[in-house]
């Protein structure tokens, strides 16, 4: 009998995984999309493609976009692309007018130029550093991301990308039943001193069921536009990685590269295509400190992202020092998993 419930655990589990998480086929088959797939912003396109978890490129890539969009000024301070220091500024373009953002764009600017900045219309690479070394400052920051991510989510779920799945009612007290049933038949056989074997095969049908419970938990699919979308975003994420192999990928458009700039920034991977663009524009005159050469454009989007990671874990070293000499050593974690920008 046990083998039989045993048995029946397993198939009750396939039939739960086929039945609501197993994800659907897109009709989209293409390994390479040259085009953005979507209008949705980069930390909407990051909640999609990392099954509804930010990180802290969805934020690189949010700031990028609001630099493209021309709230954010991303001023050089003259440095050049050789400059491994470089104090770039960000200054906020007080003429634009922040109510046509969506609310998490908002919360981003007030972050910077309302928080980190205190207020001022400017503020610079190293005075971000220098604010996550305080400890009161690195815990706002933290918490204000938080509040951003949520926000994001509340967006990113008004384009129905996953299903609504009502989980039902039965399945819940089947799962729960064959924990109960497990224990109980466990003890009676202990207690009647059966074979190990039937021991054995009982704590299977507990081990299961708890895993089952769990699992139940995080069942997620996506919806049929939700994994046409996936598909797309990862073919186009394939096609940055890999334009510079294709010999009649244009690039011509520097508005267009500047847009997948952000979307580079988001996927994480801003440094590979920035080399990869240098090799294409190789006939370009390269102007260093020039703004508009396509270039150190380029390379400003991926050192933006680089010197933004390299603020957070600053702040990850303040909280983790902190915490450490206030327990007496051993180091601190903070925050939980999956964040966009907080200390994780």
């Amino acid at each position: 009998i046990s083998g039989i419930i045993v048995l029946g655990s397993i198939c009750f589990l396939v039939y739960v995984y086929i039945k609501f998480d197993k994800e659907r086929k897109p009709l989209f088959k293409d390994k390479i999309y040259r085009e953005l797939p979507s209008t949705c912003g980069p930390a909407e396109m990051v909640y999609l493609v990392n099954e509804k978890e930010l990180n802290q490129d969805a934020l690189n890539g949010e700031l990028l976009e609001l630099i493209r969009l021309k709230y954010i000024i991303l001023d050089t301070n003259g440095s050049s692309s050789k400059d491994k220091k470089a104090n770039y500024i960000l200054r906020r373009d007080i003429s634009k007018d922040i109510n046509e953002l969506s609310e998490s764009r908002k919360q981003l600017i007030s972050l910077y130029f309302d928080t980190i900045s205190n207020g001022k219309t400017h503020v610079s690479f190293d005075e971000i550093d220098a604010y996550m070394k305080k400890e009161e400052n690195a815990l706002e920051y933290n918490k204000l991301v938080l509040s951003w991510e949520e926000t994001v989510k509340e967006e990113a779920e008004k384009n129905e990308w996953f299903d609504e799945i009502e989980k039902p009612k039965p399945l819940i007290i089947a799962i729960y039943f064959l924990i109960v049933l497990g224990f109980v038949a466990l003890i009676f056989a202990l207690n009647k001193g059966l074979s190990s074997v039937v021991t054995i095969l009982l704590s299977l049908v507990i081990g299961i069921s708890l895993f089952g419970a769990m699992y139940y938990q995080t069942i997620e699919r996506k919806s049929e536009k939700g994994i046409e979308e996936y598909t797309k975003w990862m073919a186009f994420k394939t096609f940055l990685k890999e334009f510079s192999n294709f010999k009649d990928s244009s690039i011509d458009d520097i508005d267009k590269w500047g847009e997948y700039m952000v979307y580079a920034s988001a996927f994480g991977i801003s440094e590979l295509v920035e080399k990869q663009l240098r090799v294409k524009y190789k006939n370009f005159k390269h102007i260093e400190g020039n703004d508009y050469n396509p270039i150190f454009y380029f390379h400003t989007c991926y050192y933006l992202s680089f010197r933004m990671d390299h603020s957070r874990e600053i702040g990850t070293h303040t909280i983790a020092s902190s915490h450490s000499s206030s327990s007496g050593g051993g180091g601190s974690s903070f925050g939980g998993g999956g964040s966009g920008g907080s200390f994780r």
